[in-house]
């Protein structure tokens, strides 16, 4: 019996951290395509505040309160007024750090 309620406990911890990996791919994948959609719109590289803030108003709620815990200022790490590929990389690997620490 305990074998069995072991392998249960393995099975469940084992789809637990496949679910929170799907998770961290999917939310990863939805920014990415957002900020595809929103960084052009000035017709310019990189994604403006105003990009930043329409890419903001797209997120479902579990993604926002992660996204909106940073603010444009601080991703935007060379002070250029957008947020280039690196740093929305960066913000990318910031937001999967928590999902990994939570």
């Amino acid at each position: 019996y305990q074998r069995r309620v072991h392998g249960v406990l393995n099975n469940q911890k084992e789809l637990l951290v496949r679910n929170r990996t799907n998770n961290q791919t999917q939310e990863k994948l939805m920014l990415m395509s957002l900020q595809g959609q929103v960084q052009f719109k000035d017709q310019a590289m990189g994604m403006s505040k105003d990009e930043f803030d329409m890419l903001l108003r797209m997120l479902p709620e579990a993604l926002l309160e992660k996204v909106s815990k940073f603010d444009f200022e601080k991703l935007d790490a060379n002070g250029d007024g957008t947020i280039d590929v690196p740093e929305f990389q960066a913000l990318l690997t910031k937001i999967e750090s928590m999902s990994v620490a939570a």
